[in-house]
């Protein structure tokens, strides 16, 4: 996908999930011991994915995540998988209620074509802000940062590696 074509997607997408959190946005129970989320941005990349999030503590929740995604390029395709598991915590609030969050997290992804696999692992950390609806919708936004170590040369699509930044995006539901 071009450039710009996913910053016409992205941005757009960022600023009215951030506007509809504003707009409505009140404390949510604290009662809550469960968030489920997405990255709707990832679609725009083909990648699609869900995380549960359980309450640990009154500023920690933890739980797993998995993703799915189809790659393309260069005529060579593959499809990936990705497990890991993330937290989220609470620096300006109860768990499951507005306010700044950090959110650590890691993945092993493995993507396959053509009879061959390959994997590898995504560490990082966002820091953001997160607006926790009474209904249970709940909408984050953040940036930091992931070391990646990714290569899928030997499937024919390309390879990263090193820190890069990374942008958040999350919306979910909490119950």
């Amino acid at each position: 996908m071009k450039m710009r074509n996913l910053w016409n997607v992205v941005v757009p997408g960022i600023a009215l999930m951030a506007t509809v959190a504003s707009v409505s946005a009140s404390e949510s129970p604290s009662a809550a011991s469960m968030n489920l989320t997405t990255a709707p941005a990832g679609m725009a990349f083909n990648s699609y994915n869900l995380g549960a999030l359980f309450k640990t503590g009154d500023s920690l929740a933890v739980g797993p995540k998995a993703a799915y995604s189809t790659y393309s390029e260069n005529g060579n395709s593959g499809t990936g998988f990705g497990f890991g598991g993330e937290a989220l915590v609470s620096l300006s609030a109860k768990t499951f209620e507005s306010g700044w969050v950090l959110l650590p997290s890691f993945e092993y992804s493995t993507a396959s074509s053509g009879g061959k696999s390959v994997g590898g692992i995504t560490v990082g950390a966002d820091v953001g802000y997160w607006w926790f609806m009474k209904s249970g919708f709940n909408v984050g936004v953040g940036a930091g940062a992931q070391y990646v170590s990714l290569n899928f040369e030997d499937i024919g699509l390309g390879s990263i590696g090193g820190v890069i930044p990374s942008l958040m995006s999350k919306v979910g539901y909490s119950f």
